[in-house]
């Protein structure tokens, strides 16, 4: 299944990211940014924040770390290419 991702995010879902990551969660802000962005071709969520606990659990950090890493660089680069 190919995986897409949502270009923006509510301020609440950013806040969210935000608090765990300072509190020393990266992970699990990595975890709930793949949550809040990964999407099908429709459009619909691929994740929910029930998966989340699995997704800490039984999916390699690294995979989530390039699949984070990759939906950040190229949202990134959308912006600067629209002017934003």
């Amino acid at each position: 299944q190919e995986v897409y991702w949502k270009t923006t995010t509510t301020m609440a879902q950013e806040a969210k990211v935000i608090e765990l990551t300072q509190a020393g969660k990266t992970t699990e802000g990595l975890v709930v940014q793949l949550i809040i962005k990964c999407v099908d071709i429709d459009g619909v969520a691929l994740f929910d924040m029930g998966d989340k606990i699995s997704l800490m659990n039984r999916v390699d950090p690294a995979v989530i770390l390039r699949v984070v890493t990759s939906m950040n660089n190229d949202i990134a680069e959308e912006e600067s290419n629209s002017g934003n």
